[in-house]
């Protein structure tokens, strides 16, 4: 514990006080002392609570794992003058530094979507309904990368739990692999069984809140934005009509996929005929 203080301290609190200083000074020049620090203190914030979570939902699986008594555990031995090593014991002890680890680990990678956090804190509506959903665009600017950055979050803690859950089952005894079979005790079933099933509870609803959504997103250009396609090579005159119009922070972005009919163009910025 104390190594991975001193670890903290010197690799990751004296690095980034000394990139935050000259900062701090440019801010204080500027006038804008508050901008810098509500961004110190929200990456501050995100660091300690998804660290936090991080580190109780690792620490909270191996103690699942490591439950109870190990009827037969693997030793693992060394060398021919070393006593074997009880590997489940081993890491029963090592659970809680590991978990302390992965925590700072998650909570520095989350910390760096503090901007995310403050957009999904303080929308603002564009009064501008999207064709499809009828949204009102700031939820695809504000609200939706926030929820994705959650849904990612729940995918990491359930694949880092499974990746660590997996092998302590595995030195308890609890999964046994065989040549012609693979054994699990029930306990150990169900608690794999779910970890299982979390990621593709969250496939399930990124696909249904997040990736339908990019349907009105174009990635075919350096602009990225809504690109709901009004008219295609297919399409009859008719069929070209103009778009709702857009919030000038929008226009720019705006693409329409593909010409119009007889091969005339269509322009960027409204998806018309012309």
């Amino acid at each position: 514990m104390i190594a991975v203080a001193i670890a903290f301290l010197l690799f990751i609190v004296v690095p980034a006080a000394r990139r935050s200083l000259p900062i701090s000074w440019w801010f204080r020049e500027i006038g804008y002392d508050v901008v810098f620090v509500r961004t110190v203190t929200t990456r501050l914030l995100l660091f300690l609570v998804a660290g936090a979570v991080g580190s109780a939902t690792l620490y909270l699986n191996l103690s699942i794992a490591q439950r109870g008594v190990v009827p037969e555990p693997v030793m693992v031995r060394m060398g021919e003058t070393v006593a074997p090593v009880d590997v489940a014991g081993a890491t029963r002890r090592l659970r809680l530094p590991i978990s302390i680890l992965f925590g700072i680990v998650f909570g520095l990678g989350v910390s760096a979507t503090w901007q995310v956090l403050l957009q999904w804190l303080h929308p603002t509506p564009f009064d501008v309904a999207d064709p499809v959903f009828s949204r009102d665009i700031g939820y695809y600017v504000f609200s939706l990368p926030a929820l994705s950055v959650a849904l990612g979050m729940i995918s990491t803690l359930a694949f880092v739990s499974l990746l660590a859950t997996v092998p302590t089952y595995f030195f308890r005894g609890d999964v046994v692999v065989s040549p012609r079979r693979l054994r699990i005790e029930p306990s150990a079933g169900v608690h794999l069984a779910i970890l299982l099933a979390v990621p593709f509870v969250v496939t399930a609803l990124r696909l249904w809140f997040v990736d339908s959504a990019e349907l009105l997103y174009s990635t075919t250009g350096p602009l990225v934005g809504r690109a709901t396609p009004t008219c295609t090579r297919r399409s009859p005159p008719s069929a070209c009509r103009r778009s709702p119009p857009l919030p000038p922070r929008w226009s720019c972005s705006w693409k329409a996929r593909g010409g119009c009919w007889g091969g005339t163009a269509c322009s960027p910025s409204a998806a018309t005929c012309r």
